[in-house]
């Protein structure tokens, strides 16, 4: 009898202490206790999230005092909240007339005032840009408003290249790759994220962005360091060259003719891909790399960033990254990121002085809370984590999210006829791409249209320290 009053005891006394555990948990919001998984009242506490959220109220959520507070430290409110607007490059400048990239815009006037030089944006992400999505509208907008032609960047081989519409890509041979996933590595990564070898392999490129055939098309080799003497053939002509540094851009072809065919059979040479590009204007390298969060970019050599800042290759460099951090539905605690992605920010712009960047947002994605698609509960403590990188880093930043439509846009967007997302309520689809990089081409030439009517600015403006006035 004693034994099974002991054992009653222990249940009831183990019974309240969960109870009261978990009453503290969700009334005080204590998120380090232990009781999320076992919370006894889970069931008849619920969150609720309106199904047709405007986007005023998912832009408000980013700044209740509910959301994750930021170990960094507490910025003006008023310039901050720039990161909320739609549409708009900001900096979080107190002059809000200033641009925000004040550097390219410059160097777009010189394009418009025929300047024989290249603007080369490069565009980091995630598969929301897989194929050339977002980055084929916004790039055929900005090389018709200031020139150029020509896809840019293309890998060597790609897991999208048959759905790819800006250029006809195929591969044959045997062919080795590492890339940011690998641990061991034998040279170092590009921006890609991918570097291939081979001794007897072959890529045909065909660019499917202009139709003018009498434009010059420059055609380059994007490979890594080789000793010795380099042999590969050009449309069956051998050609010799060296690659003496980490990144080399070896021209193949400068013509009118759009195709171009490599071979190469050196299997201690890195190759990355080929470029192919005007002689003047606009040039918009899509690097896209399936399932990661931008902090893989960490594996990049400094010396190679470095070298790509002396070459002045890149004018800006635009992250955009989101997706695969949502990839547990009730989380909305980002700082974790927050603070191993800074440290990836500084290494870049330390290592690229002369280079500007973009943070774009997270767009919306959406997960399964009773039985209703909905977009995900954290997205906006995302967002406002990601803006918060760009304050503290003197980076400028632009709100995907809000700029598409908000809350629960990606489930609207998927039930659309005819559709502009995928059923995975994650990717927009072919025509919800162009339309995200409409908004995007939109925004920069509403940038570059204030250095019409202001003063030519000759580097990006620290970040505001002093509250700003509300823009509408």
């Amino acid at each position: 009898m004693n034994h099974n009053r002991s054992v009653v005891v222990f249940t009831l006394t183990s019974t309240l202490i969960l109870l009261a555990g978990s009453i503290c948990a969700t009334v005080f919001h204590l998120d380090f206790l232990s009781f999320k998984n076992i919370n006894l009242i889970a069931d008849v506490v619920h969150e609720k999230v309106a199904p047709d959220a405007p986007v005023v109220a998912a832009v408000q959520a980013t700044s209740s005092m509910s959301a994750p507070v930021s170990s960094m430290t507490q910025m003006p409110a008023v310039a901050f909240d720039q990161y909320m607007l739609q549409k708009t490059l900001v900096h979080f400048n107190d002059d809000t007339t200033r641009p925000a990239l004040p550097m390219l815009m410059e160097k777009f006037q010189k394009l418009k005032n025929g300047d024989k030089a290249k603007v080369r944006i490069a565009w980091l992400g995630d598969s929301m840009i897989e194929g050339d999505l977002v980055t084929q509208t916004f790039r055929k907008q900005l090389q018709q408003i200031f020139g150029g032609y020509g896809v840019g960047f293309v890998p060597a081989q790609s897991v999208t290249a048959q759905y790819r519409t800006t250029v006809k890509h195929s591969w044959n041979g045997d062919w080795t790759e590492e890339t940011f996933k690998d641990k061991a590595l034998t040279a170092p990564l590009f921006f890609s994220g991918h570097t291939f070898f081979t001794e007897n392999g072959t890529i045909t490129l065909t660019d499917a962005t202009s139709k003018d055939s009498t434009r010059i098309l420059d055609k380059y080799l994007i490979c890594g360091k080789a000793d010795g003497k380099v042999s590969i053939e050009v449309n069956g002509q051998q050609r010799d060259f060296t690659a003496n540094n980490k990144i080399n851009r070896i021209l193949l072809d400068s013509s009118n003719k759009a195709a171009v065919s490599l071979k190469i059979n050196n299997k201690k040479l890195p190759v990355y891909g080929m470029s192919m590009e005007p002689q003047r204007g606009v040039v918009v390298d899509n690097f896209s790399f399936r399932g990661i969060t931008g902090l893989e970019l960490g594996k990049i050599d400094t010396t190679v960033l470095q070298q790509m800042s002396n070459e002045n290759d890149y004018d800006l460099v635009v992250m955009e990254y989101g997706a695969n951090l949502m990839f547990r539905p009730d989380d909305k605690d980002y700082s974790w990121y927050e603070k191993k992605m800074e440290a990836v920010i500084k290494q870049l712009r330390k290592s690229m002085p002369n280079t500007e960047f973009l943070i774009v947002s997270t767009a919306d994605r959406a997960f399964r809370y009773n039985d209703v698609w909905q977009s995900a509960v954290g997205i906006d403590s995302l967002v406002k984590t990601q803006a918060e990188l760009a304050f503290h880093n003197n980076t400028a930043f632009y709100n995907m999210y809000a700029s598409m439509g908000g809350a629960n846009t990606i489930v609207n967007w998927a039930a659309a006829s005819p559709s502009l997302a995928n059923k995975d309520y994650i990717h927009p689809n072919q025509r919800g791409a162009e339309i995200l990089g409409k908004l995007l081409s939109d925004a920069f030439v509403k940038e570059y249209n204030k250095i019409q009517t202001k003063p030519a600015v000759t580097a990006q403006g620290p970040a505001a320290t002093q509250n700003v006035r509300n823009r509408k």
